[in-house]
């Protein structure tokens, strides 16, 4: 599972809120998990990034009206999706403000 994951990898303590897919009545593309997320986390779109490796993650993102981003390692580009990201992502660095 993916908590069991978030724990053998030791970066389970570094997320506040989780979702998973038996959270929700639609997963993605749909935009339930983000907007489920943006509700826990008492976030507003227009504040929050949506950052995937994956085109039905920019898909969900996007049709929660959040800005996306894509990570460049992923073996998904953003010049194949039919939705473009907001953003592509290099490093892990380039969330750093």
């Amino acid at each position: 599972s993916l908590t069991c994951f978030l724990h053998e990898t030791g970066i389970f303590d570094y997320f506040r809120v989780i979702v998973t897919p038996d959270e929700t009545k639609h997963h993605k593309p749909h935009p339930d998990p983000a907007l489920k997320a943006l509700d826990q986390l008492g976030a507003t779109p227009e504040k929050t990034l949506f950052i995937g490796d994956a085109p039905f993650d920019i898909e969900c993102g996007h049709s929660a009206n959040i800005d996306t981003a894509l990570v460049s390692w992923s073996h998904n580009k953003a010049a194949a999706m039919s939705l473009r990201p907001t953003y592509i992502i290099d490093t892990m660095l380039d969330l750093c403000v």
